[in-house]
């Protein structure tokens, strides 16, 4: 179900920011946008499921369980999961805040 929403989500959202960045620029440099625009997308997706999964392991250890992940109990998983769900808000926050700080510098 997670995934299925997810999969809802992205694409509601990438189709027009594609479209956005397209629409700015001469048909020459769209090809090159395209490939970084999805190396982007691509890097920050791996980079995210890295960091959760660095998350995951801390806070298996921490808890003492050093097993499969398909022997853990749910409250260990939850709480692995909120974790990483929190970190994950913690690098967003991080970047509105630099954001923020570079439209007051302009």
């Amino acid at each position: 179900v997670a995934l299925v929403v997810y999969s809802i989500g992205y694409k509601l959202f990438q189709s027009p920011v594609n479209i956005e960045i397209m629409s700015g620029l001469q048909i020459q440099k769209s090809a090159i946008a395209s490939r970084l625009s999805n190396t982007g997308r691509h890097l920050a997706m791996t980079l995210g499921s890295s960091i959760a999964a660095i998350v995951f392991v801390f806070v298996f250890h921490m808890s003492g369980f050093y097993g499969e992940i398909m022997n853990a109990n749910t409250s260990l998983i939850t709480s692995a999961t909120t974790q990483a769900m929190m970190v994950g808000a913690l690098f967003c926050f991080g970047g509105f805040i630099l954001k923020i700080r570079q439209y007051k510098k302009v």
